[in-house]
């Protein structure tokens, strides 16, 4: 029954992640950093905020990732929501295998040019 489990979340991952590209280059991204706010997030995959956000939206709402608001506040200025990768979730991957070590192999060779 374990292995019936371990295969959904596996499949589960693969799926909400293989929905476009830019989700697994987030998915590496964050657990290289831990946790970054967008526009952190689209300096590193050189995109347009309004479609990082499309994207962080939509994988906050399928439960790959959590955010939060920035504590430091400055005036004038809305603080800025800091995204990192769901605990729960990653902690499922982790005892999956290291599925997530699998996404960083792909982010770093499509960075290399391979």
């Amino acid at each position: 029954m374990e292995i019936n489990e371990s295969i959904s979340i596996q499949e589960k991952w693969e799926q909400l992640i293989n929905k476009h590209e830019l989700r697994s280059d987030i998915w590496a991204i964050l657990d290289l950093h831990k946790e970054l706010n967008i526009t952190k997030l689209t300096h590193y995959v050189k995109q347009g905020k309004t479609t990082v956000a499309r994207h962080l939206k939509l994988m906050e709402e399928d439960g790959l990732l959590v955010s939060r608001t920035a504590t430091k506040y400055v005036k004038g200025r809305i603080p800025p929501k800091i995204y990192q990768i769901n605990p729960e979730f990653k902690q499922e991957s982790v005892e999956l295998g290291k599925i997530t070590g699998k996404t960083r192999k792909n982010f770093s060779n499509s960075l290399n040019g391979r």
